[in-house]
């Protein structure tokens, strides 16, 4: 079943600062930014369905998009470009009764808070569920069989001891230390059986 979508005008602007931001005129608070126009138009779909989501979370109204002509300039504005940016139509959601421990919690909010990050809890655990399932599915184990991804096996665990190495990279760039080797050697384990 196809999910309707949803256009909504977007205006990129050049910063103060150097960096650019997006905001989309039709729905206040709605507003991503990057170091290049690029970067912050890119962001852009993702900050339009956390908006989304967050006013059908609540239930408040979700105002249609205007036309993108009909947009006046405003000339206190930088304005660098005007998109259209594509979203899923929100649906109906369910209440669902989870149980976190409040030192997390206090981080999503704390993260909610200075990132914006859809503007709730909610929000913030939808996206980040969303991305972990959307990650899932490239996962070469996860389907049908190595064939169905057009890789070699061997090329599979090239391409995850590369993602390892990074992944051990940044840990020792955020944590002073890398993954522990047992760790590393239970995943290369794992993947021995793909070398032949």
């Amino acid at each position: 079943m196809k999910m309707a979508k949803v256009r909504y005008p977007a205006i990129v602007e050049r910063g103060e600062d150097g960096g650019y931001g997006v905001f989309f005129p039709d729905l206040d608070g709605c507003v991503t930014a990057g170091d290049s126009a690029d970067e912050a138009a890119a962001r852009a779909p993702e900050a339009l369905a956390l908006h989304l989501e967050g006013l059908a979370e609540v239930g408040e109204p979700i105002p249609g998009p205007s036309a993108i002509d009909a947009i006046e300039r405003d000339p206190d504005i930088n304005e660098v470009a005007r998109l259209l940016v594509e979203a899923e139509e929100p649906k109906a959601g369910e209440r669902v009764n989870v149980w976190l421990p409040k030192s997390l919690l206090s981080r999503i909010d704390r993260y909610v808070e200075e990132v914006g990050a859809g503007g709730s809890r909610s929000a913030f655990l939808a996206q980040a569920a969303r991305q972990v399932l959307d990650a899932e599915r490239k996962i070469p184990w996860r389907s049908s069989g190595v064939a169905d991804v057009g890789r070699s096996p061997a090329q599979i665990v090239d391409e995850y001891r590369r993602l390892i190495e990074t992944v051990d990279r940044l840990y020792k760039g955020v944590h002073g230390g890398g993954l522990n080797d047992p760790a590393l050697t239970a995943v290369e384990d794992h993947l021995s059986h793909w070398r032949k």
